[in-house]
């Protein structure tokens, strides 16, 4: 197998370390992120044996708008400003203060109108919000921690 050399390639990879399964519902569940807020940055983490992508206006993972997580056996959309977020259908758990999450429970779930409007209420009430003007970017949370000045 060759050395992956682009961060999509790097990213691909990771994913399909989760399986086949989880591969294809993480893959889908990035695809309607995108699809809700096509401008939010891209930032890979692989730590504590979970990978998460985390989906932000910047380069920080402070303003984090929703972040998927591939667990041991199910994905999950995690939502650190959960709390600002209008909930009609009740699909969200709360986990931490401010922090709710979503189990995408198969393969077709994040299709379903219902979480659809979920990832654009997270877009709609992000602080700060995506930039309309920027091109998203995917990075690693490794890299950016090396370009850090205090690093």
């Amino acid at each position: 197998m060759t050395e992956a050399t682009t961060p999509l390639q790097r990213l691909d990879v990771l994913i399909d370390k989760q399986g086949a399964t989880l591969a294809a519902i993480g893959r889908e569940a990035l695809r309607a992120v995108v699809k809700a807020m096509p401008t939010a940055n891209r930032i890979v983490d692989e730590s504590d044996g979970l990978l998460r992508i985390h989906h932000t206006p910047g380069m920080s993972l402070d303003h984090t708008i929703v972040t998927v997580s591939f667990h041991g056996y199910w994905v999950t959309y995690d939502f650190p400003q959960g709390d600002r977020m209008i909930d009609y259908d009740e699909l969200l758990r709360r986990a931490s203060k401010g922090m709710y999450h979503y189990v995408i429970e198969g393969p077709g779930d994040v299709k379903d109108r219902e979480v659809e409007w979920l990832l654009n209420e997270a877009a709609d009430r992000a602080d700060p919000p995506p930039n309309p003007e920027n091109h998203s970017r995917l990075f690693f949370i490794e890299d950016l921690i090396a370009k850090r000045p205090d690093a």
